[in-house]
């Protein structure tokens, strides 16, 4: 791995590590008025767990943006012989 490739791993963990705290009292009993404050307090580490799918992205782990999906397989449709044999009803 290159090492600017670490660095939205490294924001990732970071962010975890200070939302720890908050995380537990979610746990505990979750209110919408505990995630506010959680946001309120931790702006930066909010920001970077809604933003980590992008800076994934942009460092090179899944898909390049633009690049055309992977084709899709071909699905097998079966017309219930397999399932016959199996002794499956249905």
């Amino acid at each position: 791995m290159r090492p600017a490739a670490a660095l939205p791993v490294l924001l990732i963990l970071l962010a975890l590590r200070d939302l720890r705290g908050e995380f537990a009292l979610l746990r505990d009993g979750f209110t919408w008025s505990a995630v506010w404050f959680a946001s309120r307090d931790h702006p930066l580490a909010v920001m970077v767990l809604l933003s980590s799918v992008s800076l994934l992205r942009r460092f090179g782990f899944g898909p390049a943006p633009g690049r055309a999906p992977l084709p899709r397989q071909a699905i097998r449709r079966d017309d219930g012989a397999a399932a016959r044999d199996r002794g499956c009803r249905g």
